[in-house]
């Protein structure tokens, strides 16, 4: 992703999908991730969410399917594979399972068993021993603290 592509991707106010702190976080790792990525999309969403039945119309079940599916926060494409991030303030195992949990799923819709997908979860700050589970689960750990709100700290 050139710089002013991903000029481009920050003229926003906020980025899709994410509240205030999350943003500032996803605009950190972006401007120091940007060059490994062709393309980043926010809020892609995988698994097959939940179907109310038949006696909804096809319109109606549509939308509460893709309503009810998983949201990776971004997902980023790049010549050495996919990249799925979560983003929180404040890291702890939940995030350990979502990512672990998006990462079977993006490669059982995608049929890509052979494709690279990293696992990147970034935040403002993260307890010792979480950092270690995700670490020894392989994902990448990308925190920000000099970056937390004085009420964060």
């Amino acid at each position: 992703m050139t710089a002013d592509s991903l000029a481009e991707l920050l003229a926003v106010d906020r980025l899709r999908g994410l509240n205030p702190y999350e943003d500032l976080l996803a605009r950190a790792w972006l401007r120091d991730f940007h060059p490994l990525y062709d393309y980043v999309e926010f809020q892609a969403h995988v698994g097959g969410g939940i179907d109310p039945g038949p006696d909804y119309e096809v319109s109606m079940r549509r939308m509460y399917r893709h309503n009810s599916q998983k949201r990776i926060d971004v997902l980023a494409r790049g010549p050495m594979g996919v990249t799925i991030v979560e983003i929180k303030h404040r890291i702890d195992l939940a995030q350990l399972g979502q990512l672990i949990g998006y990462r079977w799923l993006w490669v059982h819709e995608h049929d890509a068993p052979a494709e690279h997908v990293e696992l990147v979860a970034v935040g403002f700050l993260a307890l010792e021993d979480v950092a270690h589970a995700m670490r020894a689960n392989g994902v990448r750990l990308v925190l920000y603290p000099h970056l937390a709100p004085a009420e964060l700290r």
